[in-house]
C-alpha cells in the first residue's frame, strides 16, 4: 500500500515552528507562542485527510521540529481554551505545558464561566490580543484629533498603522505609565484588564481621545466611559478585525468609539459614516428641562 505523501504550505510549517520555538522559553509571555502553536497545529490538522494526522506528524519530511502527537494534542487543548487557558495559570508561575493542561482538566466551574465570559467579550487572545484594528478607523482617529501622541495599549505590528509618537505593550506596561496628549486607545477587551485601562484613562490628564470598544453598555466601564465623554459613535454592524496575516474576524456584538475633547464638530462630521452619534443626557444636567 503506498503512503500518502501530504505536502502543506510553508507558512503553516512556519508558523508552527517558530511559535514552538518561542514556546520553550518559560517566561510568562510563552503561553502567548503556545496557543499560537495550538492554533496553527488546528489549522493543520484541517488540511489533512482523516486518519493520516499521526503519520504525517512522524514523517521527518514534514519539516516540523516536534513528531510527537501527544504534544500536539496538548498545544491544540490550549488553541481551544485560549481564555481558560490564561485563568488557570498563575500570574507568577513560569509556563509548563503539562501542569497548564492538568490545570484547565480540572478547572472550577467559575473559572469555566470566566473564560465563557472574556470569549464572549473578546472573540479569540489570547487574551489573544493580537487582533488588530482597521486602517480607516485609526486614521478617522487622527484626523479628528491632528495626531496621536500616544497609543497605551499596543505593540509593533499595530504602530505600523497607529504611528503613535509614543506607545506601550504588554513587555512595558502602560497601565504604570502617564498618560498625555491626544490618546488612541482599544483596550484588552477581558472583563478584568478592561477596567483596569479604563479606569487608568478616565483618571489621565490628556489633551483628546478616541477609545474603541466593544459595545457592553450594560457594563461598569462602559457606562463610566459614556458619562464622560463628549460624543460616542456606535458601529452600524461589526468591525473586522485582522491578524498579522490577513485573516479577518469580528467579536460577536458591535463596537463603540468614544470621543473626548474640543473637536466635537470634526468628530461627528467623521466618525458618522461608521454607525449612529449619540451624546449621554443625565438627569443632573436637565433637571429643569425634565420637570
Amino acid at each position: 500500500m503506498n503512503q500518502i505523501k501530504i505536502v502543506l504550505p510553508k507558512s503553516l510549517i512556519n508558523g508552527i515552528n517558530q511559535n514552538y520555538q518561542k514556546a520553550q522559553d518559560s517566561s510568562k509571555q510563552a503561553i502567548i507562542y503556545a496557543i499560537k502553536t495550538g492554533e496553527f497545529l488546528l489549522k493543520a490538522k484541517a488540511k489533512i485527510p482523516h486518519g493520516e494526522w499521526k503519520n504525517y506528524l512522524q514523517n521527518s519530511s514534514s519539516g516540523l521540529l516536534f513528531s510527537s502527537d501527544i504534544q500536539a494534542r496538548k498545544y491544540m487543548k490550549l488553541a481551544k481554551n485560549p481564555e481558560l487557558a490564561h485563568i488557570v495559570k498563575s500570574e507568577d508561575s513560569s509556563f509548563n505545558l503539562d501542569e497548564l493542561n492538568k490545570a484547565i482538566a480540572n478547572a472550577s466551574d467559575e473559572d469555566k464561566e470566566e473564560a465563557k465570559e472574556k470569549k464572549i467579550i473578546a472573540e479569540l487572545y489570547t487574551g489573544n490580543n493580537e487582533w488588530f484594528t482597521p486602517p480607516c478607523y485609526i486614521e478617522s482617529a487622527r484626523k479628528v484629533m491632528g495626531s496621536i501622541d500616544l497609543d497605551p495599549a499596543s505593540n509593533d505590528h499595530a504602530q505600523k498603522t497607529v504611528m503613535a509618537d509614543t506607545f506601550y505593550t504588554i513587555g512595558n506596561s502602560g497601565l504604570e505609565k502617564e498618560w498625555t496628549g491626544n490618546i488612541w486607545i482599544n483596550p484588552p477587551y477581558s472583563a478584568k484588564e478592561i477596567k483596569l485601562f479604563v479606569d487608568k484613562f478616565l483618571s489621565s490628564d490628556f489633551d483628546q481621545a478616541v477609545v474603541l470598544t466593544n459595545n457592553s453598555a450594560d457594563t461598569s466601564w462602559f457606562v463610566n466611559l459614556a458619562r464622560s465623554c463628549n460624543f460616542m459613535c456606535f458601529t452600524s454592524g461589526r468591525i473586522k478585525f485582522h491578524n498579522k496575516e490577513g485573516e479577518q474576524s469580528a467579536p460577536t456584538n458591535g463596537q463603540t468609539f468614544f470621543y473626548f475633547g474640543n473637536n466635537t464638530k470634526s468628530f461627528v462630521d467623521e466618525f458618522k459614516q461608521y454607525g449612529m452619534i449619540m451624546g449621554v443626557v443625565t438627569y443632573e444636567d436637565h433637571y429643569d428641562v425634565i420637570q
